[in-house]
């Protein structure tokens, strides 16, 4: 039994128009906040994503919106931050690691450090050397990260709270929205409630206008 696959509705130019003018506001609110080693057509994709998901109806969605794009960006920088940190790190958590298996011996720490260095430096024979003096000790790299998390521990700490910080303000901005949409949908509820209400009075008076018109004309005859 064969299954057709349901084709995705296409978008009319004059949404593709009014997203694409919903984008270009959202941009304009504020420069990009990139650091020299971003990439701008990666956030303006993130941006666009964004914009045409959310489909902002007013300027202050615009605003929200805008700052939901920014702090997700900031999210994700400070995700790349942990990991480049930590990989930039790792050749601190082989020295630590050759101390406590006593590489080289109790007086060598210079030994220790120009091997950790080359490692870091990606030095094929450090490598080789590094991962056959682990293996005598039954350790792995595993444990050359763990060290290097221990390490850093209090920077790794205080980028996991800046990273729940920019997490918390952007889940406050997505939920401002939606209070704000919510605010939208009632003041339209309201308006709705009240055209009806004044056509259900107009057409009320009417009626009775013209049944009395009628009861004085019969009256009359």
């Amino acid at each position: 039994m064969s299954t057709r696959k349901r084709a995705k509705p296409q978008q009319t130019s004059v949404a593709i128009a009014k997203d694409r003018g919903a984008l270009d506001q959202v941009l304009a609110l504020a420069p990009a906040p990139l650091l020299p080693d971003e990439d701008e057509e990666a956030f303006i994709a993130l941006a666009e994503r964004v914009v045409f998901a959310a489909a902002p109806a007013d300027a202050i969605e615009e605003i929200l919106i805008r700052d939901v794009i920014d702090l997700t960006w900031e999210v994700l920088r400070l995700r790349r931050i942990k990991v480049g940190l930590l990989n930039a790190s790792l050749g601190e958590g082989v020295q630590q690691v050759l101390d406590r298996v006593g590489y080289g011996g109790d007086f060598n720490s210079h030994q220790r450090r120009g091997l950790s260095e080359r490692w870091a430096a990606g030095g094929s024979r450090a490598k080789s050397e590094v991962e056959t003096v682990l293996g005598k000790a039954g350790l792995s790299l595993s444990e050359v990260t763990a060290q290097t998390v221990d390490y850093k521990l209090y920077t790794f700490e205080r980028l996991d709270n800046m990273l729940a910080s920019s997490e918390a303000r952007r889940n406050n901005a997505l939920r401002e929205i939606d209070r704000h949409r919510e605010t939208l949908g009632a003041a339209a509820r309201r308006a709705v409630e009240d055209a009806e209400d004044v056509e259900y009075r107009e057409v009320d008076t009417d009626v009775i206008g013209k049944s009395r018109e009628a009861v004085a004309q019969s009256e009359n005859e």
